[in-house]
């Protein structure tokens, strides 16, 4: 009996792909390979180009302990309070509208009442303490005028 063997079940003389074959098919690409670079690069810059521009200013706060400094509204009360109650102070709603009245929010990004501008500042700060006591705000707006 003989045995027939097809050519599928032989292993292949060459499963080695060289350089030269990669740089054949890249090259026999190259306008689809670049194309596609381009394309990428012109979405990119309409994306960017069409997104509002975005200012942020930070500050970060060190509160002072030292017995020689209390400011009067510290002076009720015996020792340093926690940087909780002074992120309460510098988020509260009377220091808010002071901000909102000494930058004159309201007529910049044309507000109708002062709720909604406090609104708008409320929503784009954030206050945050580290483990080492530094108090940092970040604030984000859309002119660089009041991001100073």
């Amino acid at each position: 009996m003989s045995e027939k063997v097809s050519k599928t079940s032989l292993p292949s003389e060459v499963d080695e792909i060289s350089f030269l074959d990669f740089w054949r098919v890249l090259w026999s690409r190259r306008y689809v390979i670049g194309g596609l670079c381009i394309l990428a690069v012109l979405v990119a810059l309409i994306i960017s180009f069409s997104r509002p521009k975005s200012f942020e200013a930070t500050t970060s706060l060190l509160p002072a302990r030292e017995a020689g400094f209390r400011p009067d509204f510290w002076r009720l009360r015996d020792e340093f309070p926690g940087t909780d109650v002074l992120i309460a102070m510098l988020t509260s709603r009377v220091m808010v509208d002071e901000v909102v009245k000494n930058h004159n929010l309201i007529a910049h990004y044309q507000f109708s009442t002062i709720d909604e501008a406090r609104h708008t500042l409320q929503s784009r700060t954030t206050m945050y303490c580290s483990e080492t006591t530094l108090i940092f705000g970040n604030f984000n707006v859309s002119s660089p005028y009041i991001a100073k």
